[in-house]
């Protein structure tokens, strides 16, 4: 289950079979649909360019 926190809403995590995992969350402007999608890797490129930034993301 997540917290989809602009809908304030919560979506069924499709991905129960990897415990942890990153996803990103696709959310229709028209109708509110929310889609899940693996985004494996997605971690380390916000870190990456968090760093270029001179930026820390929180623990």
């Amino acid at each position: 289950m997540h917290k989809v926190e602009s809908t304030n809403s919560y979506v069924l995590c499709h991905l129960f079979d990897q415990p942890t995992h990153s996803s990103a969350m696709f959310i229709c402007d028209r109708c509110g649909v929310v889609k899940e999608e693996c985004a494996e890797g997605v971690e380390d490129i916000m870190h990456t360019l968090a760093a270029k930034n001179g930026l820390r993301p929180a623990p």
